[in-house]
């Protein structure tokens, strides 16, 4: 038996992932024959009892796998989130904007814009608002103790703090993204969807605020 060294660009990636993902990792030493057999993906049986027989190399020296490779001595964070896939989470997307969530891929600018459309005619339609938008229809349907609608039995400090979201969020990306065409990477796309997916759930929890008179002046 003789250690067996490998250093290859798969390997530091995959070692980076597993360790940041709180896997536990061992290191053996083994045969090349054992190392050939893996290759052709065809270990027998005996090297399985071998190998849970075995005792895992101490102290740990897989680190240097990855650090003889990135010539660092920290992990490449960058290149890991590279690595993996930008994936909708389609167990919590609001089923309104799964049309939209399902073109995301494709379309990316074209379903943000929907979704922030789309958001703004729910609330407009549901609250009576009939000639306001952006900032002004949230602020009057979810702002303050006058408000149209409210979450349940939550503190002031709480209800303005959900509330705050819906003017945050359209003055931080959906005014930019309006006036002009962005060149986001996937991720980015992905995050900013997904904060209008939550602005989507916390609309749909709201309840209607009883005896809110509804005053609004057409432009």
């Amino acid at each position: 038996m003789r250690e067996i060294g490998v250093r290859s660009g798969g390997l530091s990636k995959s070692l980076q992932l597993l360790s940041r993902h709180g896997a536990e990792i061992d290191e053996y030493n083994v045969s090349e024959e054992f190392i050939e057999r893996v290759d052709y993906s065809c270990l027998l049986a005996e090297d399985l009892e071998s190998l849970e027989k075995s005792r895992p190399v101490r102290p740990h020296r897989w680190y240097d796998y990855i650090y003889d490779h990135t010539c660092n001595s920290i992990y490449d964070d960058r290149m890991l989130k590279n690595v993996l896939p930008v994936t909708v989470p389609f167990e919590i997307i609001d089923l309104r904007i799964m049309d939209l969530a399902l073109k995301l891929e494709e379309n990316p600018d074209g379903s943000i814009n929907s979704g922030y459309r789309k958001l703004e005619d729910i609330v407009r339609k549901r609250s009576g608002l009939k000639f306001e938008s952006g900032s002004k229809l949230f602020s009057k349907s979810f702002q303050g103790e006058k408000s149209i609608f409210y979450w349940g039995d939550i503190d002031g400090g709480e209800h303005n703090g959900r509330a705050s979201l819906f003017t945050a969020i359209f003055n931080a990306y959906r005014n930019r993204r309006a006036h002009q065409e962005l060149d986001s990477l996937p991720a980015e796309l992905m995050r900013e969807f997904l904060l209008i997916n939550e602005l989507f759930i916390l609309e749909g929890e709201a309840k209607e605020r009883p005896e809110v008179v509804v005053e609004s002046e057409e432009k």
